[in-house]
């Protein structure tokens, strides 16, 4: 169980990652990683086809996202590599926060920040509250982390999701131990 002092110590460590990673979220705009395999794959809008457009220009307009099911059906057509749940998380986020750069690159931050708390607490229940707060200080002030956290890109998913399945491991294995 932690103490007031250490609670106090890692609300002002999260306070701290919080105000890193939000600060100039917005400097560059969207770029090109960002605003096609991102967006496009959120929104569910299917691929846009460049080839046949001759030498017209081409402008691409988001309109709402669409629903999970068309998202999920045009998803393989602009990233059949990566797994979608970035994508889905994405297009529920923008259904309720909106399309900005920031409201856009913010799921990124929220992920990094939860990643910090599970860092936290797997680092806390293996060697002691100081020691976590440690490595919460360490992450909360990790230039690739603070990096992803400000691109709309899935990289602080992948973060959060290897952090939380290191910790489910680790207490897996402790049970079976003891």
């Amino acid at each position: 169980m932690l103490s007031k002092k250490q609670w106090s110590s890692l609300g002002l460590i999260f306070l701290l990652a919080t105000i890193v990673r939000f600060s100039g979220i917005t400097f560059d705009s969207l770029w090109l990683d960002e605003s096609y395999q991102s967006l496009v794959g959120a929104y569910g809008q299917g691929a846009p086809n460049l080839l046949n457009r001759g030498s017209q220009t081409f402008r691409f307009r988001f309109t709402q996202p669409a629903p999970l099911g068309q998202m999920l059906f045009h998803f393989r057509q602009v990233d059949p590599l990566c797994p979608p749940l970035y994508a889905v998380a994405l297009n529920r986020w923008i259904t309720f926060f909106g399309d900005s750069d920031l409201a856009i690159r913010s799921l990124s931050a929220v992920f990094s920040l939860l990643s910090l708390l599970v860092i936290f607490a797997i680092a806390t229940s293996l060697f002691g509250a100081e020691i976590g707060l440690a490595v919460a200080l360490v992450q909360s002030l990790s230039p690739f982390d603070v990096h992803y956290a400000q691109e709309a890109r899935m990289y602080s998913l992948v973060v959060l999701t290897s952090a939380a399945s290191c910790g489910s491991l680790i207490g897996l294995l402790f049970d079976d131990l003891t």
